[in-house]
């Protein structure tokens, strides 16, 4: 198994087990709950909840919470039962509605949460750059070091001066020495196109024909993913 394909099992499994950690049911220990009596009517009244997200285990009535100031947007958590955000206050709205309770779990975040986090970074990596910028000549573009191995590209290529004849490449390298075609295209128009499966750690734009029009130039652009 190749070791990308590898780490995004170890990501999915990882990202399972942390939705899993978040439910109430799991480790209610590590949730202030609160209890909320909707009888009594509110208008951003400020309560003192701090956390990371929150879970609204049960509610039968309309209850809505602006986060940190009073003049957030305002979220309807009868209808959005899960809002992850760091906040240090509340604020809370709602007609007095008899009878009706809202029973709201205030999570933070876990050690193994804040590392998880990390971890998944470091797999799904994304690197944007610019491959060929106006360039008005054929021959190769500067090379771009990605700085680690992406088996993902997609490039979009675009165009100035209405050229009539074009062949741009996506090439890519190990070594920064031999170099190989990752993808072609002969469009005289801009366009988006993806690439798979061919893990490199050096990009480059080679530009083999462009002419016609009037003093064209082609750019284009990149997005590397582990």
């Amino acid at each position: 198994m190749a070791l990308n394909e590898f780490g995004r099992i170890i990501a999915q499994e990882v990202l399972r087990l942390q939705e899993r950690a978040r439910q109430p049911k799991y480790t209610q220990d590590a949730y202030d709950v609160q209890t909320v009596d909707l009888g009594t009517a509110r208008s951003n009244v400020e309560v003192p909840w701090g956390g990371d997200y929150v879970l609204v285990e049960n509610i039968d009535g309309e209850l809505d919470i602006r986060f940190n100031r009073v003049n957030a947007s305002l979220i309807e958590l009868d209808k959005i039962r899960r809002v992850y955000t760091p906040f240090y206050r509340a604020y809370l709205t709602n007609s007095a509605q008899a009878g009706c309770t809202a029973t709201i779990y205030i999570g933070k975040e876990t050690i193994f949460e804040a590392l998880t986090d990390l971890f998944l970074a470091a797999i799904m990596e994304v690197k944007s750059k610019t491959v060929l910028n106006a360039k008005a000549t054929t021959g190769a573009g500067s090379t771009v070091d990605l700085a680690h191995i992406f088996d993902k590209h997609t490039w979009q290529m675009t165009l100035t001066g209405s050229p009539t004849g074009v062949d741009v490449t996506l090439q890519g390298s190990i070594d920064d020495s031999n170099w190989f075609e990752l993808d072609r295209t002969t469009s005289t128009s801009a366009e988006m196109r993806h690439v798979v499966n061919k893990p490199v750690r050096y990009v480059r734009g080679y530009v083999t024909t462009l002419s016609g029009g009037t003093s064209p130039t082609v750019t284009v652009k990149s997005c590397h993913v582990k």
